[in-house]
């Protein structure tokens, strides 16, 4: 039998692993992207814009505030932007009390002064777990 169709099925949402499961989801009316395959997502307006690792980027319906809290290793680390920690090589202090986040493969990420602390803390603890 098909499942009755939700409508916050179209709100797109960080769901936590659910047991026996170790990764987090991000569930959207695409169906849902294990949060290991996201490099980043920026909010674009009405929208975001979510880059796999497979170089694709998608485009869906919604906003940051809605992915609610962070799930590791999708956090947020500036208010139109969040970032897979896995892919973040380090996080670089710029004029003017500004951050940004270089990836592995160059991209940067605008990073909040309010988050840099924070994100110095979780990216020492990344680099310290085998």
């Amino acid at each position: 039998a098909m499942a009755p169709f939700a409508w916050d099925a179209l709100r797109p949402t960080i769901e936590a692993p659910k047991p026996r499961q170790s990764i987090a989801t991000l569930r959207c009316e695409d169906g849902v992207v294990p949060c290991a395959d996201i490099v980043w997502i920026r909010a674009a307006g009405n929208y975001l814009e979510i880059k796999r690792t497979d170089g694709a980027v998608v485009l869906l319906r919604g906003s940051l505030s809605q992915l609610g809290q962070d799930h590791a290793p999708i956090v947020r680390v500036h208010r139109s932007h969040a970032v897979n920690l896995n892919f973040v090589e380090r996080l670089v202090a710029l004029t003017g009390s500004k951050y940004e986040l270089r990836l592995h493969d160059g991209t940067r990420i605008p990073a909040s002064r309010r988050d840099a602390n924070a994100l110095r803390g979780q990216l020492r603890a990344s680099e310290s777990t085998p």
